[in-house]
């Protein structure tokens, strides 16, 4: 090969040497349109993710500002000017200094609130938090009494990454078949002092076992808001990621929604589920933040079940 191209040049040099110059102008060329385009495509995400930390930071702002109303209401100091917000305006509060009309959270804000129940189980729960860390996201976890003991580390690390731990129960028996003063002075109590002696923060929260409970009970208890749910995924049924996923996916805005964090499933679904979600603008809080946000008070009344 290397004669004939010898033999080539000899025979017509100016003509080996323009294709070899348009050869070389033509990899210039390849490489600018490359190295444009790439440039086009690392700006276009650039802007992306400034976005996406825009919106996590407008969540966070939003849940402090709430927080930081509810304290003023209770120390009767906001403005004199301001009303209450009603339940059919549907408007979460998020400025304590200013008039009503702006103390509502704008409609494009949506949250969600995911919630696992029958832990804690380290194997699933860990991971589960640090996908939820991944989207700068909070869950609430519903933990037995009984296993608590077994799995500390779960319980902190919960605690640790921001998330909620709520009261499922010491033994998870029905509670509409036990009296009150077990669920009060057993049920929930030691499960209680088993929380906050691992995490030194109040336990306000519950979700009775298979969602029994009845006026009675709600009526006669108040250390915890019982809270059940909104949006049932069957995973404990179901056991498929993809058919969970799919449930997952028919969420909106303001559900709270149920889960087991005993099931690998579970865990493969949310990897589906929370990059579909965190595209469509949701962003993952609290069952406390998300009705502090829809300037609601704790209760089961306010969940669909």
């Amino acid at each position: 090969m290397l004669f004939f191209i010898g033999m080539f040049y000899l025979i017509s040099p100016q003509i080996f040497k323009k294709l070899l110059l348009d050869n070389i102008s033509q990899q210039e060329n390849t490489i600018k349109s490359n190295y444009t385009i790439s440039n086009k495509i690392e700006k276009t995400t650039h802007k992306k993710v400034e976005s996406e930390k825009k919106k996590d930071l407008l969540v966070e702002k939003k849940i402090l500002a709430s927080r930081n109303y509810k304290k003023d209401i209770k120390s009767n100091n906001i403005p004199t000017e301001s009303t209450t917000v009603t339940e059919s305006q549907a408007s979460p509060i998020v400025n304590s200094t200013s008039s009503t009309s702006d103390l509502r959270i704008d409609q494009e804000l949506k949250l969600l609130a995911f919630t696992f129940d029958d832990g804690p189980y380290g194997p699933i729960d860990l991971k589960i938090l640090d996908l939820f860390s991944e989207y700068n996201g909070h869950a609430t976890f519903f933990v037995i009494g009984n296993r608590i003991a077994k799995d500390p580390d779960t319980i902190k690390a919960i605690s640790e990454q921001g998330s909620e731990i709520g009261n499922h129960s010491y033994s998870h028996s029905y509670y509409t078949t036990i009296s009150l003063d077990q669920i009060m002075n057993f049920e929930i109590s030691q499960t209680n002092q088993e929380i906050e002696a691992l995490t030194n923060k109040n336990v306000t929260i519950a979700r009775p076992p298979y969602g029994a409970i009845n006026q009675n009970i709600v009526d006669s208890i108040n250390d915890v808001a019982f809270v059940n749910w909104s949006l049932d995924t069957l995973d404990w049924q179901l056991r498929d990621a993809e058919l969970i996923h799919q449930k997952i996916m028919e969420a909106k805005n303001g559900q709270i929604i149920l889960l087991h964090s005993l099931y690998e499933e579970t865990y493969e679904a949310l990897k589906m589920s929370l990059p579909h979600l965190y595209e469509q603008g949701y962003r993952f809080v609290t069952v406390s933040e998300l009705y502090s946000l829809l300037d609601k008070e704790l209760s089961y009344e306010y969940v669909n079940y």
